[in-house]
């Protein structure tokens, strides 16, 4: 009961303190924890929560906006799920770790998929759900709110590092992954045939993909970086798709 009072009060300082006396409260009010944590700079104790109770987006952006973009890009490459925060705080680690080319590439390249809102292909992002939550709640998202604004709105959501914070991580390997997302690489990659494929297109585009250095999959399997989408494919299927981080690839990028 209290860990969702201090939920529904929205106090991170009401949260640290009753975490600190009941840490299993922490799964409900993880949220405000992720940001109270950012806050004071205790980058290692929020990477080791999100590890052990999810959230990894949340807290990569919490981690963006107070200043340690190498320890957001970390866990950011960890986390199941392109989400709007997932994005947007790869945007901005990558704009404060002195790559605002990386920062427009991802903005303009690599949005966060839709909500479906009927059976047809998903939208582009933000959908109609998106929007509405915009308009109506734009407190309750600032990372939907930020990626709708451009780059100028998720740069305004940075904060100075606070005092004493936890040093950044020093691995450099997560800009690099960022950089092969956004390069959009096919050697090492995995592609799935999403929907129905006639068996010549098939062995078209099995071809391709391996003389790209890239091999097809059985199924959407978690971390599949490609779909080639066919006939008869369900929207359900590429929203789950592109919500894993699978991003679609034209026939004509393989010349298939």
């Amino acid at each position: 009961m209290w860990g969702w009072m201090v939920r529904g009060a929205a106090d991170p300082a009401r949260a640290r303190e009753l975490v600190a006396a009941h840490p299993a409260a922490q799964r409900i009010v993880r949220a405000l924890s992720f940001g109270d944590l950012a806050r004071r700079g205790r980058v290692k104790q929020l990477m080791a929560a999100a590890h052990e109770l999810g959230g990894l987006d949340t807290a990569a952006l919490e981690l963006a906006i107070w200043g340690r973009p190498l320890a957001a890009l970390e866990l950011a490459a960890a986390a199941g799920h392109h989400t709007p925060e997932l994005a947007c705080a790869r945007a901005l680690a990558c704009y404060r770790a002195g790559r605002p080319d990386l920062a427009e590439r991802l903005l303009a390249g690599d949005p966060p998929p839709a909500e479906l809102v009927s059976g047809d292909a998903p939208p582009a992002f933000p959908g109609p759900h998106e929007q509405w939550l915009i308009e109506h709640a734009p407190g309750a998202w600032p990372a939907l709110a930020a990626l709708a604004g451009g780059a100028a709105a998720v740069i305004a959501l940075a904060r100075p590092a606070p005092h004493e914070a936890d040093p950044d991580a020093t691995s450099l390997d997560p800009i690099a992954a960022v950089e092969r997302r956004v390069g959009r690489a096919l050697r090492g990659a995995t592609v799935f045939l999403a929907g129905e494929h006639a068996p010549a297109a098939r062995d078209a585009i099995a071809a391709a993909v391996g003389a790209a250095g890239a091999r097809l999959v059985g199924g959407p399997l978690p971390g599949t970086d490609y779909y080639v989408e066919g006939d008869a494919c369900p929207a359900q299927l590429i929203a789950r798709l592109e919500r894993a981080g699978a991003r679609r690839l034209r026939r004509d990028e393989l010349g298939a």
